[in-house]
Parts: structure tokens; C-alpha cells; sequence
């Protein structure tokens, strides 16, 4: 699928392609049918794109020298220099996936909802004409809405009576919109998996393809219901999505309300068709207590109310009897464990050299230290740390003196 937008409008031009190797052609074709539409007083003087390959060709660069067109690339891995163009594709992109979600209809009918995008934005006041509509100003006159359709939604499409064989044969089959033609309506054939072209058709908008899947059908898959933790389920239906097959029709698209009525029609082949099943969004997994939290015991908070949780830490640990300074420990039951834990942070600051023994120089006050002492889980812990207040003296006015920590 290529998009081409007309500036000047600004009006958006689809060209169905089977390969990046027609761009070229496609292009020539919405180069004649610009200026045959003005009568020749209007031609293309300047065509810019990013750096896709399919641009650089020689050729495509030879007919743009001899044809006098200036050309401009981005610079690389810059979309922001292309910002009409890449902004317009987000907004197809996202009215595409709205449509295809909200209606129910398979993934692979993603061309039919572009297509379907596209023809709304040229028939929509747009603030780069002062809220005017590209479409009118195109055609020259103001188009008629009536046609337009809810996207996805079923409806009965009259039978020729060429096809009909007896009395008691059906008159009409169900199809889907996904699309607008010169004359009609591109439809969805859910039985031969194809799209064709309509006209005497009877929509019902009330209703979509798979109404677990439509818009109240989302609203429920997120709801709050939705988060809830569950058990995993034994076994679980896999959804299958078909992959459709690339158009092979070259001609634009009906988006702008003028397309040649010979353009063929755009099929789609499935082996077995979309899965009506929809990924439960909960997920699977057991839901575990993080490792952190064996030390802590849950509540609720009832001024909160139910959902509220609070966290509050053992109580145990803080009614252990830990010493407050150095010589508390001397009259707790603990003693040799804490003696233990002392010795261990004195080996371990004269393994790591964290001072040297040195004479104190005149007038000069050494930095006064303490011990603090921590229980935690029947592990005895001991530290030796300089005085905060001391410590924050001796960096603001000593910056040059470096205590090293471990």
C-alpha cells in the first residue's frame, strides 16, 4: 500500500501494490491523474519521502531530473523532517485500529480499514484549510455524507437474479462493510473470504460481526474484573490468525470518490478464517510474595478501605534486645555473639587499611565515633561509624581529606 498527500489540498491518494518495485509505477499514475484533473495548469514540483530504498532507485531518480521535480530525502533516522506525512500515517493507523476493533472483523482486513480511514480524513474539516474539506475542494463541489457507513457493521446484500437458480433460494447474503466504492460499498464476504462490490445493500449499524467483540465486548475485557488474580486454567483455546494475500490491483484507491470503475476488487484468502476467541487478558502465571516481604507481615488499613494494604515490619526485631551503645552489650545475654560481630568489623576495617595510626597534629581535634548495633534474622550486626554532625563538619571545610568505606 502506498499513500501519496497532495499538499496543497492537503487530500490523500492510496495506490493498492504487490511489491516496493510498483512505487515508481504508482507514482507516474498519481503524477498523470493530478494534473489531467487541473488541465495541466497544475504539475508536481517538489516530492518528498524518508530514505526508504524504494526511492533511490535510478530510475526513479532520472524521471524526477528530466520531469524538473526537486527532490528531497530526510535525513536518516529524522522522521520529525517529515512530520506531515508520518503524522498522518499514526493517524490512519490508529482510526484503522479502532474501526477493526471496534467491529469485530479479522486483523488481515487492515487495508480495508486504512482505505476506509483514509476516505473519512478527505471528507474531514481539516485547520491546514481553515476547516474546510479537502473533498470538496477537489471535486469542486460539496460531497454527500449520506453515504457514509459504521465500519464493520453486517448487512444484506441483494443477490443478481443471474446467480439465483430456483424459487426458494436465498435472495440476499450477509456481508460486512469495510469500504466505499465510486458506486457502491467494498463488502466482506465471510463465506468466500473475498471482498466485493455492492450497491443494493441494507446495513444494520446497530449491531458488528462478533458482539463479544465490539465496543461493549471491550469495555468489559477492561474492566477491574479483568485484573483479578486467578488460578491457571489446564488448557486454554489458541486463537489462529490467516495471513492475507498481497493485492495485486495497481490502481488508486475509491478514498477519493473518483476512481475508475474497472479497478478490480481486493481479495483475501484464509485457510480456516480468524478464531472467534479473544486472549483472556489475566495472566496465567501464580502470583508469588516477593522474597523481601518474609520480613514483613500484611494488613488492611480500614480507614482506606478494603483494597488498601499496609506493610508494617516485624515488631520482633525491634524488641530484641540490641544494645544502644558499646557497653550495653556487655549486660545482654548476647554477649559473645556481639563481641563476635565487633570483632568481625574491626577485622575487616584493618584488612581494608581504612585508616592508619598517626600522630595527631597541634590544634587539631580528632573525629569522635560510635558503634551501632543491628539484629536481623539471628545474624548479629555491628558497625563502627563516624558522628553524622562531625562528619558533615570536617567535608565542608576539609574537602580535601578522604575517608575511605567499604
Amino acid at each position: 500500500m502506498q499513500l501519496f498527500l497532495l499538499m496543497i489540498l492537503p487530500i490523500l491518494f492510496f495506490f493498492m501494490i504487490s511489491s516496493k518495485a510498483d512505487v515508481f509505477d504508482s507514482f507516474k499514475e498519481f503524477q498523470a491523474m493530478v494534473t489531467n484533473h487541473f488541465n495541466g495548469s497544475f504539475t508536481i514540483s517538489k516530492f518528498r519521502c524518508d530514505n526508504g530504498r524504494e526511492y533511490l532507485s535510478s530510475e526513479m531518480q532520472t524521471y524526477f531530473k528530466n520531469k524538473g521535480i526537486h527532490y528531497e530525502q530526510t535525513v536518516p533516522y529524522t522522521p520529525q523532517l517529515n512530520s506531515v506525512a508520518e503524522r498522518m500515517w499514526r493517524s490512519l493507523v490508529e482510526r484503522a485500529r479502532c474501526m477493526l476493533l471496534g467491529s469485530g472483523l479479522p486483523k488481515y482486513l487492515w487495508t480495508e480499514a486504512l482505505r476506509s480511514a483514509a476516505y473519512i480524513v478527505n471528507r474531514s474539516p481539516t485547520s491546514a484549510l481553515n476547516g474546510q474539506v479537502p473533498a470538496n475542494l477537489w471535486y469542486g463541489s460539496k460531497q454527500d455524507l449520506s453515504k457514509l457507513r459504521v465500519f464493520g457493521c453486517p448487512g444484506s446484500l441483494r443477490i443478481p437474479s443471474q446467480f439465483i437458480s430456483g424459487k426458494f433460494d436465498p435472495r440476499a447474503k450477509k456481508v460486512f462493510m469495510v469500504g466505499y466504492h465510486v458506486n457502491g460499498y467494498r463488502l466482506w464476504d465471510d463465506v468466500s473470504k473475498k471482498v466485493v462490490v455492492g450497491r443494493n445493500v441494507v446495513f444494520d449499524e446497530s449491531s458488528f460481526m462478533n458482539k463479544e467483540v465490539g465496543l461493549q465486548g471491550l469495555e468489559q475485557n477492561f474492566s477491574d474484573e479483568v485484573f483479578k488474580e486467578s488460578e491457571p486454567s489446564a488448557s486454554k483455546p489458541s486463537a489462529s490468525e490467516p495471513s492475507a494475500s498481497k493485492p495485486s490491483a495497481n490502481g488508486p484507491s475509491e478514498l477519493n470518490g473518483n476512481e475508475r470503475s474497472d479497478t478490480p476488487a481486493t481479495e483475501s484468502s484464509t485457510s480456516g478464517g480468524e478464531s472467534d476467541y479473544i486472549h483472556d487478558l489475566r495472566s496465567s502465571r501464580v502470583s508469588k510474595k516477593p522474597f523481601w516481604h518474609d520480613s514483613f507481615v500484611t494488613g488492611k488499613l480500614a480507614s482506606a478501605g478494603a483494597n488498601a494494604t499496609m506493610y508494617v515490619q516485624e515488631v520482633e526485631n525491634y524488641l530484641e534486645d540490641v544494645p544502644n551503645v558499646y557497653s550495653d552489650f556487655f549486660e545482654s545475654k548476647d554477649t559473645d555473639l556481639w563481641l563476635k560481630a565487633v570483632d568481625e568489623e574491626l577485622t575487616a576495617h584493618s584488612l581494608n587499611k581504612t585508616w592508619t595510626v598517626t600522630k595527631l597534629p597541634e590544634g587539631k581535634k580528632a573525629l569522635s565515633s560510635r558503634w551501632v548495633f543491628r539484629k536481623k534474622t539471628d545474624k548479629f550486626k555491628a558497625r563502627l561509624v563516624v558522628n553524622r554532625s562531625l562528619a558533615y563538619i570536617t567535608r565542608r571545610h576539609m574537602p580535601q581529606l578522604h575517608i575511605p568505606s567499604r
